[in-house]
């Protein structure tokens, strides 16, 4: 990976006095927030995650545990348990995940535990739509030679399939992102990838908008001002897209100029700033590849080094909604 110049321009941090508000969906204040595991350690991260976002926000957490008949050798909907009662399979996946959540997080008796049947990414996808949920949040695991599916693919399908946000965390996040870089380019659709950033970053965290320019340059479009190097192009778009975004937040702009590709650019710059957490978009221009989530959210999904922030566009949120919370 090599780098050039990047743009640095901090702003004055004013007093934070309300949550993030976004008129575009991207708010999680009173919201219902859904939390799927499966029982990994990034999973359990997750949820650790969920915890801290819904008593920041007053959100209501549904945690979710999908179970899949198809993978069971009888399908039985109802098992005998030893003291002779029968119960349904999904009444025990429910108890257990309880018990899970009690010993991991101590505090899930106002939460809404669930078990529903089905394909996980699918059973997901659709609790969150019939919820309405503002955001899900789930565990990522790195791909591994030999497993099949790997174990990305049902991150992947959710976030192909939901028209929310969709947070995915490594096992090394357990509490809302201190710092996280926001890919962004200069349209309507960056906007909405900061919010989403913004409503669950720590109160006290910060935002890095970076925009990567392919092809290194040597110097020509690149100025100093104020002790930062600013790009005479793209500088003024990034403080429009600052000044867009609430006063208070604490925002940092770098511009990139990269010759490797823009994921592999996202990932050392989020290196370079000790970020955990990385926020882009699946807009229209990246539905290039088989899941329909973007090459550059394939790829950050692969290497699942950072956990991941996916904001569907507003174009795949309106093909996707109904009337009746969506099928």
């Amino acid at each position: 990976m090599r780098l050039t110049p990047h743009t640095r321009s901090f702003t004055a941090q004013s007093v934070r006095a309300s949550p993030a508000t976004a008129s575009d969906g991207t708010d999680l204040a009173g919201r219902v927030l859904v939390v799927a595991t499966d029982g990994s350690h990034e999973s359990r991260a997750a949820t650790a995650v969920a915890s801290v976002l819904g008593r920041r926000h007053g959100a209501t957490t549904v945690a979710l545990r999908a179970f899949d008949y198809a993978k069971t050798g009888d399908r039985a909907e109802v098992i005998v348990a030893p003291w002779g009662r029968k119960y349904d399979v999904l009444d025990i996946a429910r108890h257990l995940l309880t018990e899970e959540l009690n010993r991991d997080i101590g505090e899930v008796s106002t939460w809404d535990v669930r078990a529903v049947a089905g394909r996980p990414a699918h059973a997901i996808a659709a609790e969150a739509r019939a919820l309405d949920a503002a955001l899900v949040v789930m565990g990522l695991r790195r791909a591994r030679i030999g497993f099949d599916p790997p174990p990305h693919a049902t991150a992947m399908h959710v976030m192909r399939a939901c028209r929310t946000p969709v947070l995915v965390t490594t096992g090394a996040l357990a509490g809302a992102p201190k710092r996280i870089v926001v890919g962004v380019d200069f349209g309507l659709e960056s906007l909405r990838v900061a919010r989403a950033a913004l409503a669950v970053l720590d109160d006290d965290g910060e935002l890095v908008l970076t925009n990567v320019q392919g092809g290194a340059r040597t110097g020509t479009g690149v100025r100093r001002q104020d002790g930062a190097l600013l790009d005479e192009r793209a500088a003024p778009s990034l403080e429009r897209l600052r000044r867009a975004l609430p006063a208070w937040a604490r925002v940092t702009l770098e511009v990139v100029h990269a010759v490797d590709d823009v994921a592999t650019s996202l990932l050392a710059t989020a290196v370079r700033w000790r970020a955990d957490c990385i926020a882009v978009g699946a807009n229209r221009r990246t539905l290039d590849d088989g899941q329909h989530v973007g090459a550059v959210v394939g790829a950050l999904v692969k290497a699942g080094m950072r956990s991941l922030l996916v904001v569907p566009s507003v174009h795949r949120v309106a093909a996707t909604a109904s009337p009746a919370h969506g099928n």
